[in-house]
């Protein structure tokens, strides 16, 4: 019409036009596998870029000093795209080294090109670049990132070893400062200040003494002794109720053998006896003189024994003899009295005769010998549980079965009074305090067993020790913590470089195939973009 054409119609695309916007997906751990396969480098690839490493060692020994090169080769692996790197400086550096032709005259400059050179031949820089990127992300970042995390747990497990061993001293100085204000030691020289404390207990007896010899005990006693009569009947023996506490009222803290005998003498001290044991020997007369014995053998005429006359026994007792008649033996049944065996706990009904009787030859006191002492403490408590029993009685409201009983009980059980039955568990509770303490039981056994001061000694000694010892231990744990943390800081440092490195050769590398693939996006996927 006009005479225009209409526009050509834009060419379809064809198949290979669809496959160059198709991006090429690389997994990152296979990447090596991939190149090859695909033919980019050979399977030796690895000695190429062996022998090109020695090359480049001697090439760093003459370097310009450059801030770029200085930060380029700070840490890094130098791989093929450093290389390239540096020669864009180095041409700079040296640019007076160009010649007519484009060239360069510059020893260093020609060094690096040589490097690069070799670096492209079969591709092997793609060779070294892949298995870099692999050993980064499947072996080195992993392996740095659990030594931090074992150096964060190294630090800690320090923390909380240092407070537990703070809290271990400190229990440790709790414990022995409470056992020397028991002790009443200062702490200084444990093994003499212990060695002094057992001169300490005649004192805690003599409190016991002025305790036991209060007035309160005394009535106590009475009402206890009366009420069991009371409540019993004389089946019991008054020498059978607190013999003990008795007699340290009456007889004072003499020893357990005056107790146990009623004797007014204590007995010879061991050496003393055994002294008198050994006064007669040597006297005595084996007659061994020149008298002999004369057994009525008259002469050599033989002796006839007669056995008409020897007694036999039978059952029943019967005593026979030889053709005689049967003959009863007299037992005496008819004069035989058995009598009440007395009480040998002590007292003056006690048997002087009888050696099983308990503190029989003990010239320790009753309060210093352990059987006594406990025996002791037992009658105060036994005491002092009576009194807790009326005293809940006495609060506690009387029935008519009660009263009636109680109309007929001697005056001291029936009319004591709240106020004296206080005054009573008041008076028992002073004398079996100092019995009972634990300051009292460390100065009996220190002085009945030297083992047993030894050990408490060197129990002190230690306890005492633990906070030394702590401090030092503290102040390595320190040390160790320092040391932990400077090289989980120069862990995170390298991983920080080394994953920055390996992101930055992961670009290098898709770019590089991006342009042997005509430019087609080339993407490198997997674990490489979690690091």
């Amino acid at each position: 019409s006009n005479g225009s054409h209409p526009p050509a119609p834009a060419p379809r695309p064809t198949e290979n036009d669809k496959m160059d916007n198709v991006p090429i997906d690389i997994h990152s751990n296979k990447l090596v596998d991939w190149l090859i396969d695909r033919k980019w480098i050979n399977v030796a690839h690895r000695t190429q870029t062996a022998a090109i490493r020695p090359l480049i060692t001697a090439a760093l020994e003459d370097m310009p000093d450059h801030p770029d090169i200085t930060a380029l080769l700070t840490g890094a692996y130098i791989t093929y795209f450093h290389c390239t790197k540096i020669i864009e400086i180095l041409k700079i550096t040296d640019a007076g080294t160009k010649t007519l032709f484009g060239g360069y005259s510059s020893r260093r400059i020609n060094d690096w090109k040589e490097i690069i050179g070799k670096y492209e031949q079969d591709n092997c820089y793609l060779g070294e670049a892949s298995s870099i990127l692999q050993h980064n992300v499947v072996f080195e970042i992993p392996a740095m990132r659990r030594a931090i995390t074992r150096g964060q747990g190294r630090l800690a497990e320090s923390s909380k070893r240092e407070a537990d061993i703070i809290k271990g001293a400190a229990s440790a100085t709790a414990k022995f400062a409470r056992l020397c204000q028991d002790l009443t030691i200062e702490g200084k020289d444990i093994a003499t200040e212990l060695a002094a404390l057992p001169a300490q207990l005649p004192a805690i007896y003599e409190e016991t003494m002025a305790a036991i010899n209060a007035p309160a005990i005394g009535a106590t006693i009475e009402f206890y002794e009366a009420f069991v009569k009371f409540s019993v009947g004389p089946r019991v023996a008054a020498s059978t109720i607190t013999p003990l506490l008795k007699h340290l009222r009456t007889k004072g803290n003499t020893s357990a053998h005056r107790f146990a005998t009623g004797e007014d003498q204590d007995p010879p001290a061991p050496e003393a006896a055994a002294a008198a044991a050994g006064a007669g020997e040597g006297g005595i007369d084996w007659g061994d003189g020149a008298e002999t014995i004369d057994f009525g053998d008259a002469g050599d005429a033989p002796v006839e024994i007669s056995w008409d006359d020897v007694p036999t026994l039978e059952e029943g007792g019967v005593v026979t003899a030889g053709g005689g008649e049967a003959a009863e033996i007299d037992w005496g049944d008819d004069a035989v009295q058995v009598e009440a065996v007395p009480d040998i706990t002590g007292g003056p009904d006690a048997p002087k005769e009888e050696e099983s009787v308990v503190g029989r030859g003990v010239r320790a006191s009753l309060l210093e010998w352990t059987t006594t002492r406990n025996m002791v403490i037992d009658e105060l408590l036994e005491l002092t549980c009576f009194v807790a029993g009326r005293r809940s009685e006495a609060k506690a409201a009387l029935d008519m079965t009660s009263i009636n009983v109680l109309q007929s009980a001697p005056a001291i059980v029936a009319t004591m009074s709240d106020a004296t039955l206080d005054t009573m568990s008041q008076a028992l509770a002073a004398a079996v305090a100092p019995l009972t303490a634990a300051r009292t039981r460390y100065l009996v056994m220190l002085a009945a067993s030297p083992k047993y001061a030894a050990r408490l000694a060197k129990s002190l000694e230690e306890k005492r020790a633990v906070a030394g010892k702590a401090a030092e231990r503290i102040e390595q744990l320190k040390v160790q913590r320092t040391q932990i943390a400077s090289e989980v800081r120069d862990t995170e440092k390298k991983l920080t470089a080394m994953v920055a490195a390996t992101r930055k050769l992961k670009i290098e590398v898709e770019r590089d195939l991006s342009q042997k693939y005509k430019g087609r996006q080339v993407n490198l996927i997997g674990d490489i973009n979690t690091i």
